[in-house]
């Protein structure tokens, strides 16, 4: 398929193909002689273009820490066997990787998720007949039955004692949560998945968001919970300094955004994952499911506690 692709961007570019290289399933480099290129598949013709125009909707706004889609899809794209693909610049990452580690990036990260959620909250509705309504509760709700009938392969693994407390406040939490109306207040486009690696650090020192494959319609509450979330095994799961960003200061006395929190979608969410992996796939995630498992056991519970404390 690489060698057919390779002749299909060929053909299509202005420009000679000097090169390609893959970097994982469904992403390769092209070497072209303007320089490198990022070539991606897309599930379909839809992700694709909704990605387009959100990328052509934020630069006309002003937001520009993101990455720009080659000129050639101002007028088309690439398909080749029902297949689609879209090419975006290739952006040089700073020698020191990005990640949630330092108060500073978590700080820079924030900053530029709420330039990206003020934008979109602008033109969201542009864009409401294509991109869906994120419903938080159904996702939750499919997550945990998911892990709850992977337990009997899961246990033969780690001992049920490591998940017991967890699955017991998640379900009281997501009970809690179908009770209240959903968080609508603040409506814009959420990026949906806020994992480090989907901001990239440039050779400039400036921060980029990128991979909208999950772009949808929402209360930008939704992004902040997720950021939330997925910074807590760095800051050693302890409130007080998910609070020292002032990002998260109007929530310090939300019930809801408590309730939450509570929900552990990390722990499902990972070892989901692992359950439908391939044998090499377990292999590579087994000792970060460890280490959120086992060895964050004790904090991770701590947290629960002093959530719940809270709530009573």
């Amino acid at each position: 398929m690489i060698h057919r692709l390779l002749l299909l961007a060929q053909k299509e570019l202005d420009e000679p193909v000097l090169g390609i290289s893959k970097v994982k399933n469904g992403k390769w480099i092209l070497t072209l002689p303007s320089g490198k290129w990022f070539l991606k598949q897309f599930i379909h013709r839809k992700k694709l273009l909704n990605q387009l125009k959100i990328v052509s909707l934020l630069k006309e706004h002003g937001f520009h820490e993101t990455i720009a889609f080659h000129p050639l899809h101002e007028e088309k794209y690439i398909e080749l066997d029902g297949k689609v693909f879209g090419i975006m610049e290739y952006i040089q990452p700073s020698s020191t990787p990005f990640s949630y580690r330092s108060w500073n990036e978590r700080q820079l990260a924030l900053q530029v998720l709420n330039r990206f959620h003020l934008k979109t909250s602008i033109f969201f509705k542009q864009l409401e007949k294509t991109l869906p309504k994120f419903d938080q509760i159904k996702k939750w709700d499919q997550r945990l039955q998911q892990f709850l009938k992977n337990l009997q392969y899961i246990e033969p693994l780690v001992p049920f004692d490591y998940f017991f407390p967890f699955i017991n406040c998640s379900k009281k939490a997501l009970e809690e949560i179908k009770k209240e109306h959903s968080w609508n207040r603040h409506l814009c486009i959420i990026h949906g998945d806020v994992a480090n690696h989907n901001f990239i650090l440039d050779q400039n020192g400036k921060l980029l968001i990128f991979d909208f494959d999950l772009i949808a319609i929402a209360d930008k509450k939704y992004d902040d919970l997720q950021f939330a979330n997925r910074i807590l095994p760095y800051i050693d799961w302890k409130l007080e300094k998910l609070w020292e960003h002032d990002h998260f200061h109007p929530y310090r006395q939300d019930r809801s955004f408590y309730l939450h929190l509570l929900f552990q979608t990390d722990l499902f969410r990972e070892w989901n994952r692992y359950i439908q992996s391939n044998t090499i796939e377990q292999k590579q995630i087994w000792d970060v499911l460890s280490y959120l498992t086992i060895d964050q056991f004790n904090k991770r519970k701590k947290f629960i506690n002093s959530i719940e404390t809270f709530l009573t």
